[in-house]
C-alpha cells in the first residue's frame, strides 16, 4: 500500500516535470512580474515549438485555430503576413454574431503602417467593420489569444519570431487569460484609422 502510494506520487512529480520541461521554452521567454498564471494549470497544454524544419509552427497552428473560430480576441507585439492575411479573410467573412478584437503594441501598428505590404491589407481589415484594433503603448510581454474555447500563449525569440505556442482549454487558464486580456485592452485605445 505505502509502495503504490509512494509510486503514484512519484508518477505525479515526473508527469508535473515533463510538462515543465514542454513548457521551458515559453516560460523563459516570458517575464515572471508579467506571468502571475501557476505554470501547473498548464499541465494539459499542448505545445508547438517552432523547428528549422517549421520555424512557423506557432503562426500555422494560430491561424489553423482561428480559421475555426467565431470569437477571436488577441493580444500581441508581432503580426505574421500569414496570420495578418488569415485575419482579414475573417474580417469579410465574418457575420454579425462573431467577435474580432486585436490590441496591438504600439510600435507594431506602426511598423504596419510603414509597409504597404500590410498597411492595405490592415486598412481594409479595420475599415470592414467586423475587427477592433485597440493599440497599446506599452510593451506586451507574451502573445495571448482567445479563441472560442481555446486559450493560446505565445512567446518569441530574440528576433521577434514566434518559437512557441502553448495552447490550453483548462477552466483556470481561460478565466486567467480573460482578466490579462481585459486589463490590457482596458488600457489601450482603439484605432480609428
Amino acid at each position: 500500500m505505502l509502495g503504490d502510494l509512494v509510486g503514484e506520487e512519484v508518477a505525479d512529480v515526473l508527469e508535473t516535470l515533463d510538462g515543465v520541461t514542454d513548457l521551458a521554452p515559453f516560460l523563459e521567454r516570458v517575464p515572471a512580474t508579467h506571468f502571475d498564471l501557476d505554470p501547473r494549470a498548464l499541465a494539459d497544454a499542448t505545445v508547438t515549438h517552432a523547428r528549422p524544419e517549421s520555424p512557423f509552427a506557432p503562426v500555422d497552428r494560430v491561424v489553423s485555430l482561428r480559421r475555426n473560430s467565431e470569437s477571436i480576441r488577441e493580444l500581441s507585439s508581432i503580426v505574421a503576413l500569414d496570420s495578418a492575411e488569415q485575419m482579414e479573410e475573417q474580417a469579410m467573412e465574418s457575420g454579425p454574431d462573431a467577435t474580432n478584437e486585436v490590441v496591438l503594441q504600439a510600435d507594431v501598428i506602426e511598423a504596419i503602417l510603414d509597409n504597404p505590404d500590410y498597411r492595405d491589407q490592415f486598412e481594409r481589415t479595420a475599415s470592414a467593420g467586423t475587427v477592433d484594433f485597440y493599440r497599446y503603448d506599452d510593451r506586451v510581454p507574451f502573445l495571448l489569444g482567445l479563441l472560442d474555447d481555446v486559450v493560446v500563449l505565445g512567446a518569441t525569440d530574440d528576433d521577434g519570431n514566434p518559437n512557441v505556442l502553448v495552447e490550453s482549454d483548462a477552466p483556470a487558464v481561460r478565466e486567467w487569460a480573460e482578466r490579462v486580456y481585459r486589463e490590457y485592452k482596458a488600457a489601450a485605445t482603439r484605432y480609428e484609422g
